[in-house]
């Protein structure tokens, strides 16, 4: 028999009351307790070289980050400002991707882990978004690039 994850505990509340609780409330208190806090600002493409250099994300990470962050607007200054290092890998991996139709690109795989009361179809839309913000910086970053710019 397959044990259920424990949902973790928060800190405001006391351990005999967590445990007191059905796993349905626990995950209930969890839903309704959320918090989202609204960062001051979005993280940027420009902040990825800083990532890198202070070793924080690997090179090949950077790819990834960069086309999730990637506007248009933003694109032009960080392609001046770019590290020769993290440019070539851009060059490099953008020439994988060959074409304008994302359903031939090649797909991305991440890692990620979710409360134990995420549902598939939760899951499932999370991986999607990811792939599309992938999709839609490598689409920007092509069309920069290809353009000169």
């Amino acid at each position: 028999m397959e044990r259920e994850p424990i949902i973790w505990r928060p800190n405001s509340v006391s351990p005999e009351e967590w445990d007191s609780k059905s796993r349905d409330a626990q995950i209930a208190w969890w839903r309704e307790n959320r918090v989202h806090t609204e960062s001051t600002s979005k993280p940027t493409m420009s902040d990825v070289p800083e990532h890198y250099e202070n070793g924080t994300i690997s090179l090949s990470e950077c790819f990834y980050v960069i086309c999730k962050r990637a506007t248009d607007a933003e694109v032009p200054g960080f392609l001046d400002e770019c590290p020769d290092e993290i440019l070539t890998m851009l060059h490099d991996q953008l020439e994988k991707y060959v074409g304008d139709d994302p359903k031939m690109w090649p797909r991305s795989f991440s890692m990620g882990s979710y409360a134990p009361w995420t549902t598939a179809e939760e899951i499932d839309a999370s991986r999607k978004n990811e792939q599309q913000l992938l999709w839609n910086g490598i689409a920007i970053l092509k069309r920069h690039l290809n353009s000169g710019g």
